[in-house]
């Protein structure tokens, strides 16, 4: 049933109202986290999509409620998935303490995601910090990801070289 009523609320519309709406029935436990990550784990069209934009409005509101799920957001990162999908999953992961056992594969796989030329500001900037936050935890990794960001900041957007100061300040 909480399945059925959380796809409702999806197909409605794609706004910050209907956002808030579904954030709030989660809060309060009317659909269980677990059946948004299945949509977006199904990655099926607008569910996911719209799916990714609620992962936000929880994050925004209580983030440990997506702790048990961290592992599963992070296997929704792919490229062929809606861009909303990892910019959700980026953004999530960068205000939290990712588990241990994932900081490898995030942070080999978040290397490769920033140096695509594909990848939009807004995800370079989330991944931007998950690496800093990576290289705090383990500095043998610090000069990597100082250069990994002064690469990129030649010709780069304003929002980039915001970003990028804030994180190479961290970094030295």
């Amino acid at each position: 049933m909480s399945m059925k009523r959380l796809k409702q609320l999806l197909e409605k519309e794609h706004s910050k109202k209907q956002k808030d709406i579904i954030t709030s029935e989660i809060l309060k436990n009317h659909i269980p986290v677990s059946a948004l990550i299945e949509l977006i784990q199904n990655d099926n069209g607008i569910y996911a999509q719209r799916g990714a934009y609620v992962i936000t409005g929880i994050h925004d509101t209580d983030k440990n409620l997506l702790a048990p799920y961290t592992m599963d957001l992070w296997k929704c990162i792919h490229p062929k998935n809606h861009p909303s999908i990892p910019r959700a999953v980026y953004r999530y992961l960068a205000d939290i303490k990712i588990p241990k056992e994932l900081d490898g594969e995030i942070f080999e796989s978040g290397t490769k995601a920033f140096v695509n030329k594909r990848t939009t500001i807004a995800v370079k900037a989330h991944i931007m910090k998950i690496l800093t936050n990576l290289a705090v935890k383990y500095p043998e990794l610090k000069a990597e990801v100082i250069f990994l960001i002064n690469q990129q900041l030649k010709g780069s957007s304003s929002g980039y070289k915001s970003a990028a100061k804030k994180e190479l300040k961290r970094l030295l």
